[in-house]
This record gives structure tokens, sequence and C-alpha cells, in this order.
């Protein structure tokens, strides 16, 4: 990653990588921003859709091809990549993986106000099909939305507030890590090969045009998504000076509009209709340690449901003597009910969406 505290010389010649809106490849401009160069086509993001619906197709034949279930799956298209070019966050998880080593970690709405922010390199911001890349660059953190018309600064002082004003209008937000595996800004911009000139521009540039994420009109709710009007390019934020008063008002007034913490109880909702959003989550349970086979369920939920809806699923399949502690094992993933309680987090923002294979591990 690039160095903390840089000379204003330097800092003035750096470069920063912008990548705009095309079609639905918000996906694909998202990671390239990130990453701050051209690393993946959206051939190179199709490749791993097409690996990810191959192992999935395995895993929901290896409980049978005669199954309802089964061939509602194989009747389907693609789970990870629709036909306008959205990847699914799986695959974007997979594409840093591989590529840099880096990780997705979601971040709880009430997780986001205890984290020391300040202290990470980059943010992934996600709202239904769109998502976008907040980075640190020459100290700086830079909000590189593909819907902008160029970078906007976001102060260090306004970070928090930016996020948790998300976080408020519905997105989920991811820190990746760790810091260290981004790689740097291109040397020299354009010649460096590594995107389109007209993505390139120059901190001292974008300065001059004072592009800043932030306003007290934003604040005042006037737009309360600040992509709802993606398509038409809106910004968070009429561009101008970042001005202390006015960002300290908008801190103030955004933290005395969080919610409260207080979590409802969790409770499962009735499948989704025809029609409906929805994922579908497999569950292999062990047997009873009589020697019998797995018991294997299927079951569709709202994409939006508490994860914690899985255990409650999964205890109603129990019999009353086996009513005893487990952790649920998605991938490498290792879940526990408590946490997802307190977190909150959605079936979405773990990934486990549009269709999942997890197993109950008991205690």
């Amino acid at each position: 990653g690039l160095p903390e505290v840089l000379s204003s010389a330097s800092m003035a010649d750096g470069w920063v990588y912008h990548e705009r809106q095309e079609s639905a490849l918000c996906g694909q401009h998202c990671l390239n921003n990130l990453l701050q160069g051209t690393y993946f086509s959206p051939g190179d993001l199709a490749d791993i859709a097409a690996e990810m619906d191959r192992l999935e197709r395995q895993m929901m034949l290896e409980m049978g091809d005669a199954t309802p279930e089964a061939l509602k799956f194989l009747a389907e298209d693609s789970g990870n990549v629709d036909e306008s070019g959205n990847f699914s966050i799986q695959v974007l998880k997979r594409a840093l993986e591989r590529s840099h080593e880096l990780v997705l970690d979601h971040v709880g709405a009430t997780s986001l106000e205890g984290q020391d922010l300040l202290s990470h390199d980059a943010f992934i911001c996600n709202k239904s099909n769109h998502w976008f890349t907040v980075r640190k660059l020459y100290g700086l953190y830079w909000n590189l939305n593909s819907m902008l018309e160029r970078p906007e600064k976001v102060s260090d002082f306004y970070l928090s507030a930016f996020l948790m004003q998300l976080q408020a209008d519905g997105y989920d937000v991811f820190i990746v890590s760790p810091g260290a595996n981004l790689p740097d800004p291109p040397h020299g911009g354009p010649e460096a090969g590594m995107g389109a000139a007209s993505c390139f521009h120059t901190v001292s540039s974008l300065s001059r045009s004072g592009s800043t994420a932030g306003s007290s009109t934003a604040a005042a709710g006037e737009q309360k998504d600040p992509w709802a009007m993606a398509g038409e390019g809106q910004r968070l934020a009429p561009a101008q000076d970042a001005d202390y008063d006015e960002n300290l008002e908008l801190a103030i007034s955004l933290s005395l509009a969080q919610p409260s913490h207080g979590r409802a109880p969790v409770s499962m909702r009735p499948e989704p209709g025809a029609g409906e959003a929805s994922t579908r989550i497999q569950a292999r349970i062990p047997s009873a340690g009589d020697g019998g086979p797995p018991k294997r369920v299927t079951r569709r939920f709202h994409p939006d449901e508490p994860a914690a809806v899985l255990f409650i699923w999964i205890e109603e399949q129990l019999d009353q003597s086996r009513r005893r502690p487990f952790r649920l094992s998605f991938s490498t993933q290792i879940f526990d009910k408590a946490d997802l309680l307190a977190t909150g987090e959605s079936l979405t923002a773990l990934g486990l969406v549009p269709s999942a294979a997890v197993t109950a591990q008991f205690s």
C-alpha cells in the first residue's frame, strides 16, 4: 500500500484511476477502481461466474437430480452473473482472493461505529446490483463510485459519517484487507498502460475541481440515497470545497439520526412468492450418531432476511432430543448463532445468495 504521509509535491503529481459506469458492469469497475488499473475484464469475471455455477450445479446434483429443487435449479439461468453483466458477491470475492489475496469483511451497523475506520485502506459498498469502492490514496480517502464524473475526496473526519449514511440508506459495507496487498496506482498514469487515458486524474486537478463528498444538504435528507438516481450520474453532493463547519454539522446530524441498536427478535418469514427475489439454501444435518445418512433439507428465503433465521429453520428439523448447540459451516466460513443475532447480518451480506449449501456442526 501507499505510505500514510507523502510530500505535497508527490501528492500533486500522483494519479488516481477511476473507471466510469458502462452498462451494468459496476462490479468490474468497482474491482478495477479498488486495484487502480485494468486488472479485470468482463470475460475474466464471467469465467469465475461459470466456474462457480459448475460447483453449485455439482453440489445440487449430489443431493439428487430428480428432486423438485434440482429440477428448478437446472432450469434457471446463472445465479452468479445475469444477462446485463451484474456479478454476484461470490464472484467479486473470489476474484480478489485469487488476484491479490484480499478478503472482504462485512461490517454490521453496530460494529461500524466501533471500528477504527482510519486504520483501513479501502471499503467496498453494495446495494442491490451496484458496487463501488472507497480507497485511501496518497494519504486521502477517495470515493471511486463509477457513477461519479470524477473521484471525490472523503475527509478523515467525514469518513465514518459517510459510511454510516450509506448503511442507513440500505448499503452493505465491506472492509478490504489486508491493505498491504493493495497495489499502488500506476506510476506515470496513462503512460503505464493500465487503462484508458480518460480514467486517470491527477490529485492536483481533483483538488482544484473541489470534488468532495458530503454536504449539509445531503444530511438534511433531500436525497436519502446518494445513488438513487444512479442512471443519471447523481452525486452525494454538488462539487464544492470541503468546509470544516459544514462537515461538523453533517457528522453531528448523522450521529443523532442513527437508529437504536436494540434488535427485534428474529423470526422466519414465509417463503418468497413466485416472482419475488429469493435465495435457495440447502442444509446438511448429520445423523444422530446412529450411522444413518445425513438429513438434507432445502428452503427459499428472502435475501434480506437475517442470517440467524437459518438456525431457527434447522432447529425446526431436529428431534427434541437433539436440540443442542450447533454452528453452521459455509465454504471456509463458520457461523455462530449468537454472533449472527448480535450483528443482524443478512443472507446477502454473508454471500448466501442466490443459493448456498450449509452444514450443521454439533458441539
